[in-house]
């Protein structure tokens, strides 16, 4: 199926054309474990499918056909949650679907995956399940099958976030710069105030910029800002998160003991296809906009911007001794790849801050140039934690 499913570093228009797209082909059904099967590492969901015209003889007629879906590895996650099956397995599985499916396609029996996915569909046919997918009319076209969810989730689609993200800026009246990075599992959107700025030369005064080389002496200015993620895939809740960016390298700086978040979950969905009311999303918007028009009170704020360059200025008169040793013990808690590692210290010399602070800033200078949306939000969140702990010996 061919539609955009990721974007990384887009600009507003870029992003909101992407998740245009997606809306025309959303595709959100309840069904029972009975009418959902597995077959060569595809799911079919049998109820909820559409009527489509698909008359072979060439005349008119109608069809309820099947969505046929390819998994995403968000999907997986979602087999091994609702299953209780060890990821790790899921995803050895799925590695071998491609192998089982031409090892099989003769006497078209199932994969390894489709049997063990099946088993415990059939121990529990009449659990019923959320499948958000993309889907067309076209009945030869296989779609996308996005995740696999328990009833309960009421998820706030993207596309709606940002319109109502937008709707709460304009009530606040203020001027932000919006860019934005989209995967499988979340959406994030940063928004940047440059009205709303400080100079902390205290900070910068001994940092240079990995990228451009460019000084922190001679560009000692933070902006003010946050960021605002979502996930449509059960991957987390609808949070707010105040951002810090330093204007030498972008660098941008998460204030995560300070985020907003509201998670999604609600009654039972009814069974089949879900539509969502006008006033379950009227409701739900209304609360992201709100959400949004208090974040710019609270955190595009002179003194909110203060207090955290406050905090920051302890982190900067934190020496860091043992950078290497300090480097893979933190390394190793937050759970980065030896290739991560070896990046960070060399964006962490490159910067010329031996403090805790240029650890954060290694760490969030060396997370703009990760391809992957989600683990580069990872590395930023992760940053300032990990400056603390260095901090601290």
């Amino acid at each position: 199926m061919n539609i955009a499913t990721t974007a990384r570093k887009t600009s507003l228009t870029g992003l909101l054309d992407i998740l245009n797209a997606q809306a025309d082909v959303r595709y959100d059904v309840v069904a029972s474990a009975a009418d959902l099967e597995m077959r060569h590492g595809n799911l079919l969901v049998r109820g909820g499918a559409v009527d489509i015209v698909d008359d072979p003889t060439g005349g008119l007629g109608v069809a309820s056909v099947a969505a046929h879906l390819a998994p995403t590895g968000v999907f997986d996650e979602g087999v091994a949650n609702r299953f209780n099956i060890p990821l790790r397995y899921v995803r050895t599985m799925r590695d071998r679907v491609a192998a089982d499916v031409r090892e099989v396609s003769a006497i078209n029996a199932p994969t390894l995956y489709d049997e063990n996915v099946n088993y415990w569909l059939r121990a529990d046919p009449s659990r019923r399940h959320l499948v958000r997918g993309f889907r067309t009319d076209d009945a030869h076209e296989v779609g996308i099958a996005r995740a696999l969810l328990s009833d309960r989730y009421k998820p706030i689609d993207n596309y709606d976030v940002l319109y109502a993200t937008l709707d709460g800026v304009r009530q606040a009246g203020v001027d932000v710069d919006i860019t934005g990075d989209l995967s499988d599992r979340k959406m994030c959107v940063r928004l940047v105030c440059p009205e709303v700025s400080a100079y902390a030369p205290e900070l910068l005064n001994g940092y240079r910029s990995p990228h451009s080389g460019d000084a922190g002496a001679d560009n000692p200015t933070v902006f003010a800002g946050f960021v605002i993620k979502n996930s449509e895939t059960g991957g987390g809740a609808f949070t707010i998160v105040p951002r810090l960016v330093v204007q030498v390298c972008s660098n941008g700086l998460q204030m995560t003991t300070d985020a907003v978040r509201e998670v999604h979950l609600g009654g039972k969905l009814d069974e089949g296809v879900v539509r969502w009311s006008d006033d379950t999303n009227r409701r739900e918007l209304e609360l992201v906009t709100a959400r949004t028009r208090d974040a710019v009170a609270t955190f595009l704020d002179a003194d909110y911007m203060a207090a955290k360059i406050a905090e920051l200025r302890l982190l900067a008169d934190a020496t860091i001794e043992q950078p290497v040793k300090a480097l893979h013990k933190i390394g190793r808690k937050h759970n980065w790849s030896e290739t991560e590692q070896e990046a960070i210290l060399s964006h962490f010399i490159g910067g010329g801050d031996s403090s805790a602070l240029g650890v954060a800033q290694a760490i969030t200078s060396f997370a703009q140039s990760v391809e992957s949306p989600d683990r580069a939000d990872e590395l930023e969140v992760g940053a300032m934690a990990a400056a603390q702990l260095v901090a601290v010996g």
